[in-house]
């Protein structure tokens, strides 16, 4: 798309000086929802925009780096200005490049004992995708539901935030680590309710863009244990009982108090036993449950309010991410026979046709792809039994135009070809 490529351009142009908190604001001069920015900018180059610029500026700062190996990580952010701290710059250099920035290769075998810097930097990018962190990360977000005085709100479509509220907690312990405030976002899966989708956030309050996970297994077990510490003696045992192998993990050496905080080392060979059987999970599922029971009822009002219904719209998905032509007209016959016929229907379909996800789509407030005077007139010119063929006729000719890469107007491709398809039938 024209716009989205001048987008890239620019940020190519000025990678060094544009902020990552503020990578949506480019959006603005084309008068684009956020939405339809974040999908088309992914559909051009499966990143999201805020991932792209971050991409951008680890390879702006490795470029540097090449040029003068002198230089620190507390000099390049300035460089490059990065917006974000010095330990998710660091972070992310790693997990780009597979080194330090200092130059240390993170090698993803067996490393010789005696190279105990190293076998560090392994063992932490190892845990960073792993299973164990996710375990920990729910644990984590468990305890939040459980504990604390916590709020819930929207943040993107099919998102919400729960922030914790409660002050003065080891969550803010230990300082470099857990300093600032737990954020956890939720993201709805329509074709699940009850599966547990969430992404940790560990930033400050009011800053939900500046994202910051800890790459480290003794920073999460170190959290979760003085948090359950802090508790009554019942949750205190819930929370506690959710990892079964706690002294088998724990190393003697390296422990230290600091006021009411205990640190623990913990042994980096042995994983954490997740036992499911805890209290934390059956109590704090209750309260998950009435998270994703918000997010239930605000889809199913969405597609009642289009005239829509969750079988048939799933039919006509998957059809589409199969390019059964014959199943996507079918689908529509079933979808355009319900209810009346709104702008905000067409122009779901229409999009679906393009790109068949529910994810960027917003439950309260619909933001339209296409031109919605447009849409309003296609539904007054054309005829309601021929629009599952309209559909289908714009399903093909998007589908061309992009697989021969042809697309070099400045205005939405979808307008211009839904636009065409309206002016032949009324020529006939």
């Amino acid at each position: 798309m024209a716009y989205i490529e001048e987008i890239i351009t620019y940020i190519k142009e000025n990678v060094g000086h544009i902020s990552i908190g503020e990578v949506d604001v480019l959006r603005k001069p084309y008068k684009i929802s956020i939405s339809k920015f974040k999908r088309d900018f992914k559909r051009n180059t499966e990143f999201t925009p805020r991932d792209y610029l971050i991409r951008m500026k680890i390879e702006l700062a490795r470029n540097y780096k090449l040029d003068d190996p002198t230089l620190t990580i507390k000099e390049v952010v300035s460089k490059i200005g990065w917006d974000l701290t010095e330990r998710q710059f660091a972070e992310q250099f790693k997990v780009h490049y597979e080194m330090t920035f200092g130059g240390k290769p993170i090698v993803m075998r067996n490393i010789p004992k005696w190279q105990n810097q190293e076998e560090e930097i392994f063992h932490e990018h190892e845990f960073m995708f792993s299973r164990d962190r996710n375990d920990l990360e729910e644990i984590i977000f468990r305890i939040v539901l459980l504990t604390g005085a916590y709020t819930v709100t929207n943040d993107h479509p099919l998102s919400k935030i729960v922030k914790y509220e409660m002050e003065n907690t080891c969550f803010r312990l230990p300082m470099f680590a857990f300093e600032k405030e737990v954020i956890f976002k939720v993201f709805f899966d329509r074709n699940n309710y009850e599966r547990l989708d969430l992404f940790a956030l560990f930033t400050r309050v009011d800053e939900e863009d500046y994202c910051f996970v800890p790459n480290d297994k003794d920073a999460y077990l170190n959290l979760i244990y003085n948090v359950a510490i802090k508790q009554d003696t019942a949750i205190k045992k819930k929370i506690l009982d959710c990892i079964s192998n706690w002294e088998e993990m724990a190393a003697e050496q390296d422990r230290f108090e600091f006021l009411e905080y205990k640190q623990q080392t913990y042994n980096k060979n042995i994983r954490p036993r997740i036992n499911r059987d805890a209290g934390i999970f059956e109590e704090s599922q209750r309260l998950y449950d009435s998270i994703t029971k918000e997010f239930k009822a605000e889809y199913e009002n969405l597609l009642q309010g289009m005239c829509l219904r969750e079988a048939e719209l799933s039919n006509y998905l998957r059809a589409v991410e199969k390019e059964n032509e014959h199943m996507i007209k079918l689908t529509l016959e079933f979808l355009l026979g319900i209810g009346d016929l709104l702008p905000q229907k067409l122009d779901l379909l229409l999009s679906l046709a393009e790109y068949p996800s529910m994810e960027f789509v917003e439950f309260e407030d619909y933001s339209f792809s296409m031109d919605k005077t447009l849409i309003s007139k296609v539904i007054l010119e054309y005829p309601r039994e021929s629009m599952p063929q309209l559909i289908c006729d714009y399903y093909c000719a998007y589908k061309d135009i992009v697989e021969r890469d042809e697309e070099d107007s400045d205005e939405y491709l979808g307008n211009i070809i839904l636009s065409d398809i309206l002016d032949d039938f009324i020529k006939v």
